[in-house]
């Protein structure tokens, strides 16, 4: 009986020790597998947080480029369609990625809100192109602006519930690692005990095994570097483990792939910002440092050379006002035209109105600063006090004519001696509480002039329009506005200048440049320029071009027989009888000499073959009255006419076909039309 005991104990030592070894390695097993989940739950967050941030940084940059686009008018206006065009694009990219998105072990409404979220991202980036391709873009807008609010919203509240998932996530990994390095140190030492009762070798091998994997996965929960050796160490001993660790190597390399992405998004808005046409700059809301700035801004705050890594402090008169802006910012999400004194790199304060919200930016949250200067808008109105008696002095004693204006109501609230002398306003008529439109000839050019102001920040410089005087005339005007306020509401300051000189003189300069000054009709240069825009129009429509070209006959020998001053009346004569032969469409000119010539748009070579005989046939029998009871003097043309062709990459081309055929009409015994060959 004892021997069987005995027995039973040597045959039982090695079975328990082996089953405490297999149970060892089994706890060791569901731990790995348990951290390997969490990892795994961790990478696949990583990536939804990482699409959901770029979709952030793109959907910002799509709001600064349409805001900027709104302001701008001309050639960089079409810069920054180009530039809203790429930014739809990019947007339009991201939207697979946001619906294909985890649910991340929530209930299916998260996946409902992925595939919602895309969606509305994809309908943004719709509206953008159009925007792009419209002729007229702030029909769309506001709808686009109020769109990107909306995804902007959803996506914050997407990033915040990734950001918890991530932290609980991260905290159960900690927790199993934590838990199972000392559970893996019991159950090793107690399988060590129960080895050593069967073999001192195997149980010194086993020891040595589960000491190096505890070690590892102590070192694996503290985050030490080195994953390559930890991941061949546990490949060793662990093969579920060491997958785990690849899993990190692989996210490591995927976010460096996602930086240099980022570096490639940061780039794109930094030429965004430096297209903006004010002061922009992106500052730290942590560290309290510039990010970035472009060049309006450094010019704004003179600042030379790089402004990175500057304390925004110092640009604040008072620092306390940082903290406030904060503030409001956290407050309401954005600032707009908030009103802030601050100082400039060489000590000089400037008063502006500051606009800021926020941004995720290189991984941490900055605020988009935008500026405007109003320092100027201050002195005046350091000048203008509540007091109505200051504000006349002020204006009386300004040697232009001003206008002051509620912007609420249009009304006039004052106007100086000067304003009243150039409008012709009867002595002792007041004009106070008029409605200003009531002295501009076009009332759609004061809604212009209130757009430019808008654009301009409040100020406008240089408009010319037409105004009308009190007793009904009008003149020139050059316009000068600056928005301010008086009495605690919104008014408009604007100075006027008579220019109605000068614009005379412009005009008549401009005559003199494109009228032929014997006829009044368009001279050569004016003729070939309307005749280019005409082809090229008909080019483009497809539609019918000619041209006729006229010559007097045997100019010369009228000359010589009656003398220059005949020879003029009978160019005029000529001219006023083209005229009388043409439609309201079609343009004559005098191309040098006795030539003329006359573009037909919308008329065929036989319809223009017509015209000419009407015009040659109106010549001949239209004889020229001379002076000093001289007997009347007849004369004759000739012309050659063209059509446009397929052939013609130019309208000399057809120029010089027509010429070719008045030739042709004079070699042929004059006072006749021929047609160009083709």
């Amino acid at each position: 009986m004892r021997q069987r005991f005995l027995l039973g104990k040597l045959i039982l030592a090695p079975a328990l020790a082996l089953l405490i070894l297999v149970i060892v390695a089994g706890g060791q097993i569901l731990s790995s597998r348990d951290l390997l989940s969490d990892v795994r739950s961790i990478d696949e967050t990583l990536a939804a947080l990482h699409a959901n941030g770029e979709a952030l940084e793109r959907l910002h940059a799509s709001e600064i480029a349409l805001k900027l686009f709104q302001a701008q008018e001309g050639p960089q206006a079409e810069n920054l369609r180009s530039q809203l065009t790429t930014e739809a694009s990019r947007l339009r990219a991201l939207a697979p990625d946001l619906a294909g998105a985890a649910s991340l072990g929530a209930d299916s409404g998260h996946a409902d809100s992925s595939k919602a979220e895309a969606d509305l991202l994809v309908e943004l980036c719709n509206l953008l192109d159009h925007i792009s391709a419209s002729p007229n873009p702030r029909t769309f807008s506001s709808e686009a602006l109020h769109l990107q609010a909306q995804v902007n919203e959803r996506l914050k509240k997407r990033e915040q519930a990734y950001h918890q998932i991530l932290a609980e996530r991260a905290a159960n990994a900690r927790q199993e690692s934590e838990t199972a390095v000392p559970f893996a140190i019991l159950l090793t030492f107690v399988g060590f005990l129960a080895a050593f009762m069967t073999s001192l070798v195997s149980a010194r091998g086993f020891f040595a095994s589960f000491n190096n994997l505890a070690e590892a996965m102590r070192r694996l929960a503290r985050g030490e570097p080195g994953l390559a050796d930890i991941s061949a160490e546990l490949g060793r001993e662990f093969s579920e483990v060491a997958e785990a660790l690849d899993l990190f190597q692989r996210t490591s390399h995927e976010k460096q792939a996602a930086v240099e992405a980022l570096a490639e998004s940061e780039e794109g808005l930094k030429r965004i910002l430096d297209a903006a046409p004010v002061p922009l700059a992106l500052t730290s809301v942590a560290r309290g440092k510039v990010v970035y700035a472009n060049k309006l801004c450094h010019t704004l705050f003179q600042v030379e050379g790089p402004s990175e890594g500057m304390d925004v402090r110092k640009f604040y008169t008072n620092p306390d006002e940082r903290d406030k802006l904060i503030e409001q910012i956290r407050r309401h999400g954005e600032v707009r035209e908030y009103e802030l004194s601050m100082r400039r790199a060489d000590g000089s304060d400037v008063w502006v109105l500051v606009s800021a919200a926020p941004l995720s930016y290189r991984g941490e949250t900055v605020f988009v600063l935008g500026y405007h200067d109003i320092t100027e808008r201050r002195s005046l109105m350091a000048r203008l006090s509540d007091s109505e008696e200051r504000l006349r002095v002020i204006v009386e004693a300004t040697p232009v004519p001003l206008v002051l204006t509620r912007i609420a109501d249009d009304s006039l609230l004052y106007v100086n001696r000067h304003s009243l002398d150039l409008f012709h306003v009867p002595e002792g008529m007041n004009v106070l509480g008029s409605p200003a439109s009531d002295f501009w000839v076009d009332t759609a050019e004061r809604a212009k002039m209130k757009d430019l102001l808008i654009a301009g920040g409040g100020k406008l410089h240089s408009l010319e329009t037409r105004l009308k005087r009190y007793d009904g005339g009008w003149f020139w005007a050059l316009l000068s506005a600056t928005s301010t306020e008086f009495k605690g509401e919104p008014v408009l300051l604007v100075s006027v200048e008579d220019v109605t000189p000068r614009k005379e003189l412009e005009q008549e300069l401009r005559r003199h440049a494109t009228t032929d000054f014997l006829t009044g009709i368009a001279n050569r240069r004016h003729f070939i320029d309307m005749a280019e825009r005409e082809f090229a129009r008909a080019k483009r429509y497809g539609h019918t071009l000619s041209v006729v070209m006229l010559d007097i006959d045997r100019f010369k020998r009228i000359n010589d027989t009656f003398g220059h001053p005949t020879g003029d009346k009978v160019v005029r004569a000529m001219a006023a009888i083209c005229q009388k032969a043409l439609r309201e469409i079609d343009h004559l000119g005098r191309m040098g000499g006795e030539e003329f010539a006359i573009l037909l748009p919308e008329t065929s070579l036989e319809k223009a073959l017509q015209a000419a005989e009407r015009v040659r046939e109106a010549v001949e029998t239209s004889p020229v009255e001379l002076d000093d009871g001289q007997p009347p003097i007849s004369f004759t043309t000739s012309a050659g006419v063209a059509a446009m062709s397929a052939k013609d990459m130019g309208f000399d081309q057809m120029l010089s076909r027509a010429d070719r055929a008045l030739y042709a009409a004079k070699k042929a015994g004059r006072n006749c039309a021929r047609p160009a060959e083709e």
